[in-house]
């Protein structure tokens, strides 16, 4: 009987080791995407709570500062994704664009006690963009991770058919 080959084709590695980077890349992407959208979510809610009346100044104060530190980290994920949902800025529907990591020409997203109502609806409809055009990402980041896993699972079938080619 013929002794079977230890590994494929060289031809299939190639192929399958460059898929493995593709999913690898696009798993590292999800992952940075989807802890963008918790980051988008916890601001969406401090927003929320900082247009609350009954918000004191010295929530507001704690509430801004939690928003700068959530900032922060959005700036780091924008950083390692190749998305550009949070470089960019949004419109809020109020004649303002907000920032979400400090563009130019942008407002920032940050609250005090004259932060207007208007300007609370005009932030919450940025982060609702912004958790969108994450969301964008995500699902066209799904749309590589599909077709890598596709080729991967493709040449693994080439070599094991040339495998077993061989041994007939």
């Amino acid at each position: 009987m013929a002794q079977l080959p230890v590994s494929p084709a060289k031809a299939g590695n190639s192929a399958e080791a460059a898929a493995s980077q593709v999913i690898a890349k696009a798993q590292t992407e999800d992952a940075n995407l989807s802890n963008a959208q918790l980051v988008l979510t916890k601001m969406s809610t401090l927003v929320q709570q900082a247009g609350d009346s009954a918000t004191t100044a010295t929530d507001r104060d704690a509430i801004d500062q939690e928003l700068s530190s959530l900032k922060g980290e959005l700036k780091s994920i924008s950083g390692s994704t190749s998305s550009d949902a949070l470089s960019k800025s949004y419109d809020g529907g109020n004649g303002a664009s907000y920032s979400l990591v400090g563009a130019a020409g942008s407002r920032d997203i940050s609250v005090s006690a004259s932060t207007t109502a208007e300007d609370y609806a005009g932030m919450l409809t940025a982060l609702n963009g912004a958790r969108d055009g994450v969301s964008a990402g995500q699902a066209s980041n799904s749309v590589t991770m599909t077709t890598a896993f596709k080729d991967q699972t493709d040449s693994l079938v080439n070599s094991a058919k040339k495998l077993w080619s061989g041994c007939a």
